[in-house]
Parts: C-alpha cells; sequence; structure tokens
C-alpha cells in the first residue's frame, strides 16, 4: 500500500489515506479522510456496540427494511449494476447448489407447479436449505413451503429446528 497524507486523498477526492504508521491502538491501517480515524478501530467499535445491543440493531434494521422497501430494491438494481460479476457468481452457486441437492428421482413437474401457484407476496421456501452450515437438505416437493417474503428473507438459510421436532 502507498503512503499518501490526508491532503493528497482529499485533492482526489478518495475516501481513506494511508500514513504508513500506526493509530494510538497500535494498528498499521487505512484511515478515513473525513476523520482520520483507524479503519480497524472503527470497524471494532461498530462490532463491539453491535454486540452490546443486539436489540437494537436487530429492531432497527428489521423496521427500516419494513419502512423503506422501494430503497432497498433501488440499492440493490443499483449494486447489482455495480458488481454483475458477483451477481453471476452468487446465482450460478444458488443454481449449482439446486442440481446438486435435486435427487434423480424428484418429481420436477410438481415442484414447478408449486412454484407457479405460490400466492402474491409469498416465497417458495426450503424448509431445510440447500446450502445450509449444519445442514442441507434436497430439492424435492417435500421440502417445500410457502413463506410470506419478509420471514423467507429474514430466514435466510438457516432451519428452524423447533418446527421439526
Amino acid at each position: 500500500m502507498n503512503i499518501t497524507t490526508k491532503k493528497e486523498a482529499r485533492a482526489v477526492s478518495a475516501a481513506y489515506f494511508f500514513p504508513g504508521e500506526s493509530c494510538k491502538r497500535g494498528h498499521v491501517a487505512k484511515r478515513y479522510v473525513a476523520s482520520g480515524n483507524c479503519v480497524i478501530c472503527n470497524r471494532l467499535r461498530v462490532r463491539a456496540w453491535r454486540l452490546a445491543n443486539p436489540e437494537r440493531n436487530t429492531e432497527y434494521a428489521a423496521a427500516w427494511r419494513l419502512a423503506n422497501p422501494e430503497i432497498r430494491r433501488e440499492y440493490y438494481a443499483a449494486w447489482a449494476k455495480a458488481n454483475p460479476g458477483k451477481c453471476k457468481a452468487i446465482h450460478a452457486k444458488r443454481r449449482a447448489a439446486k442440481l446438486q441437492r435435486t435427487p434423480s428421482w424428484a418429481d420436477l413437474d410438481a415442484i414447478n407447479k408449486f412454484y407457479v401457484a405460490c400466492p402474491e407476496g409469498h416465497h417458495v421456501d426450503h424448509e431445510i436449505p440447500l446450502q445450509g452450515e449444519l445442514i442441507s437438505g434436497l430439492h424435492v416437493l417435500g421440502n417445500l413451503q410457502y413463506l410470506p417474503a419478509i420471514k423467507n428473507i429474514s430466514k435466510g438459510n438457516r432451519i428452524n429446528l423447533a418446527a421439526h421436532n
């Protein structure tokens, strides 16, 4: 990394500069031009706040997402346009996982009908995720369910073990 000053970074409208010396906590890292703060120190401060305030962080984020769906859509659309390669990689990984987790005996016609019959405002969800961290389900009709879109998005790549006891 090239050593730069805050003044040089400002001149080229950069967000960061690298002074080449440690911050007061000993990190030799980039610093923000706007504040002069160390990027690592900032990351640690934010992580500590999130751990100390899990209810505020989660509630605030969920409330904001519900209140601003069009802003989120615009943000994602802009991100997708700026990162076409990443989008292709994400979608390719998903397709590969789906193919890999579809057994030869799966009734593909029934699965397709299930997707077509999905109610408005709902998503087709795999009860046991195809790319789960500890367990992976199959892409079969018995593993599919309809979930309201917001519940499916918040569920992410997790399994609700209470529902399977």
